[in-house]
């Protein structure tokens, strides 16, 4: 192999690992503000719609789903769609009061 190949090879190595890590970097930064977000949707006990979601963060839909179907495992939150066809989230005291709103009209 030339020395040239070796070196051009070298680079653009280098190059990819430069921007694998850069992109990994903000994947975590992205995900500690979607933390954030979360934390304090789940505080005011509000509903969290999956589009509105994906809005505040600037994310996509498929990205928000997949973030909020591994929260909503993680804290045993329900998974709604409404009337209107969209996708809520309900954890903690939103998830109690929904329960109790829809289970209180059953009797």
């Amino acid at each position: 192999m030339s020395e040239a190949l070796a070196d051009l090879i070298t680079i653009v190595l280098f190059i990819g690992l430069f921007f694998g890590i850069w992109g990994l970097i903000g994947l975590m930064w992205k995900l500690g503000e979607m933390d954030t977000e979360l934390r304090i949707l789940t505080r005011c006990d509000r509903e969290i719609r999956l589009d509105k979601f994906a809005i505040s963060c600037g994310i996509h839909v498929a990205f928000a789903k997949w973030y909020l179907n591994s929260k909503a495992r993680q804290f045993n939150a329900m998974r709604e769609v409404d009337e209107l066809g969209d996708v809520v989230y309900l954890f903690g005291d939103a998830k109690r009061k929904y329960l109790q709103e829809h289970l209180g009209e059953k009797k």
